[in-house]
């Protein structure tokens, strides 16, 4: 065929011998590759019957473990894994604490309130009950105790002692800055004055020498008081000696003519207890705001004076060193004055 055809189309090479060698590169191709198929195949099977083997096996153990256990009268220990004991143990905790009481806070009882306050606190507190239950006003009469001739003093002398110390230094101290720097201060020890005083009048104090106490001490603070230069500033000092006056002459009708008094014995103790020197001492501090007091007090010894007109030996023997009441049952009486 090669002889038929021109030499034009004579290209070196057998095109017939050309085809027969790519069917034989696709034949290799094609027996490769079941070749790989075959065994991909073996290969599976080979690991799927290795995992069923393994299986049957493990399942043969376990069978044979569970005749073992079924066997043996001994139970099997149980291995619990390091997970389930902490599970098991905050199970058993959280158990444990829901047995707790709960305990809940609650307000203090009445009388540890009235325990933890101070004094100050304590006088807001009843204060405001009072203005809350005026109603209580007598109960508090009736349950509180009687205030004293020396407690009601010392609380006069610390309002007395903070007026003074709050008086200016580089300041004249009679003067109108320092008037109405303290004036809230003396409107305070004045107020109680008044009240105090009419405490311990009868017929609330029943003890007529309980008033003259007081009336003595509270006079002696009254004169400490601060004098000013301009006089309304001392007007309710001046108002304050009235009020003690009339007080004054109360209290000694009350002590010498009262319904305790008997045979004069109580004008004698006073005069024995030298109390015109006390009356004259106060009438000199106050500026003499105290001389009627000074004047009822002369009036009423007055017949002691006569007495000793009429008896000179009597006026000889009587002084106040040498009194008749220092008889024993001059004594007795005296007790009952005090």
């Amino acid at each position: 065929m090669s002889s038929v055809l021109p030499s034009s189309f004579s290209w070196g090479f057998d095109p017939k011998i050309e085809d027969n060698t790519n069917d034989q590169f696709s034949k290799t191709n094609n027996q490769q590759r079941s070749i790989d198929n075959f065994t991909s195949e073996r290969i599976n099977q080979e690991a799927l019957a290795s995992l069923q083997s393994g299986a049957s096996l493990k399942s043969k153990r376990k069978h044979t473990e569970d005749d073992q256990d079924s066997n043996t009268s001994t139970p099997r220990k149980v291995i619990h894994k390091k997970s389930d004991k902490f599970r098991v143990a905050k199970k058993e905790i959280s158990h444990k604490r829901s047995r707790v009481p709960r305990i809940v806070g609650q307000p203090l009882p009445t009388d540890r309130i009235i325990e933890v306050l101070d004094k100050k606190n304590l006088q807001h507190l009843l204060t405001n009950l009072v203005n809350l239950h005026p109603e209580i006003t007598q109960d508090l009469y009736h349950c509180a105790p009687k205030p004293t001739v020396s407690g009601a003093v010392d609380i006069l002398a610390n309002k007395v002692d903070n007026i003074l110390n709050d008086l200016p230094y580089k300041v004249d101290a009679s003067s109108e800055y320092a008037f109405l720097r303290v004036k809230p201060l003396i409107d305070d020890f004045l107020s109680a004055l008044s009240d105090y005083t009419l405490h311990f009048l009868p017929p609330v104090e029943t003890q007529p020498s309980n008033s003259l106490e007081f009336l003595d001490s509270a006079t002696n603070l009254l004169h400490k008081l601060p004098n000013f230069a301009k006089l309304s500033n001392n007007y309710f000092k001046e108002l304050a000696y009235e009020q003690l006056s009339h007080t004054w002459c109360i209290c000694l009708k009350e002590f010498i003519k009262g319904p305790n008094s008997a045979n004069n014995a109580a004008l004698l103790l006073l005069i024995n207890n030298n109390w015109e020197a006390k009356l004259k001492k106060h009438n000199e501090d106050s500026n003499n705001k105290l001389e009627s007091v000074v004047e009822y007090f002369r009036e009423e010894v007055s017949w002691l004076n006569d007495e000793f007109r009429e008896h000179p030996k009597v006026s000889n023997n009587f002084s106040p060193h040498n009194s008749p009441l220092h008889s024993f049952k001059t004594k007795n009486l005296l007790n009952e004055f005090r």
